[in-house]
């Protein structure tokens, strides 16, 4: 398939035939890498990567919490503060696990 290579404002820009887009999985506000191997122009859409250290520090008590679920049904563990305590415990592993991996990714750094 051919197309024409355009100007837009000072930079140049490339019409992309919707079927290549689709095929590509690229869409209309898509963020992209551009770069240039071999003197072929390669465009790929971005992923958006998180970390678990990115994830946590979104963690806080406003968007976190206790949640209610209705009543018992089964063989549910209503001891509330039991329940707090494991949650509270699971909590400090993640955040020791959080620190563990940004110190391992600063010694691997180094």
């Amino acid at each position: 398939m051919f197309t024409q290579i355009c100007k837009w404002d000072n930079n140049l820009a490339i019409n992309l035939p919707e079927d290549i887009a689709d095929q590509a999985c690229l869409s209309k506000g898509m963020n992209i890498e551009v770069s240039v191997i071999d003197g072929k122009i390669i465009i790929m859409p971005t992923i958006k990567k998180y970390t678990l250290i990115k994830l946590l520090a979104g963690v806080t008590l406003d968007n976190h919490g206790e949640v209610e679920t209705g009543f018992t049904v089964g063989n549910e563990i209503i001891d509330r503060d039991e329940e707090k305590e494991k949650v509270d415990n699971v909590w400090d592993l993640l955040k020791n696990l959080a620190s563990t991996v940004a110190a391992t990714k600063n010694w691997l750094i180094r």
